[in-house]
């Protein structure tokens, strides 16, 4: 009788060990997939802050392109005749080191070209 005890108390044991290994697998594959899933979002977001980051600087340099050149065919030299721009736009030019800086330069026949150099933030 105390033999078959121990049989059975020793099979109950040996299937609780089996259920516990398998209840581990369970929780591993549910590891492993929420971790993928946490690196597909992190991908998600790393892609949206870079389109943001793009919106960002391009919508910045229409509003510089919008409010601080004045296209006008006269030569002016870098930031020293405020003609071309305006002088909220020459401060902030001047004085930001995280913008936008504009340099004007004209080619051989005249025409404006203006060049963007892009600081980053």
């Amino acid at each position: 009788m105390l033999y078959t005890l121990s049989r059975n108390v020793y099979g109950a044991s040996r299937d609780l060990y089996a259920l516990s290994k398998m209840v581990n697998t369970f929780q591993n594959i549910a590891y492993a997939i929420l971790t993928m899933v946490c690196a597909i979002l992190n991908i998600v977001y790393a892609i949206l802050k870079m389109v943001y980051e793009l919106v960002n600087h391009f919508q910045k340099l229409v509003n510089l392109l919008q409010n601080g050149v004045n296209f006008s065919l006269k030569p002016v030299s870098y930031f020293r005749s405020s003609e071309n721009l305006s002088r909220s736009s020459v401060k902030h030019c001047r004085n930001s080191r995280n913008h936008y800086r504009s340099f004007v330069s004209f080619s051989r026949n005249g025409v404006d070209h203006i060049r963007r150099a892009f600081l980053r933030h």
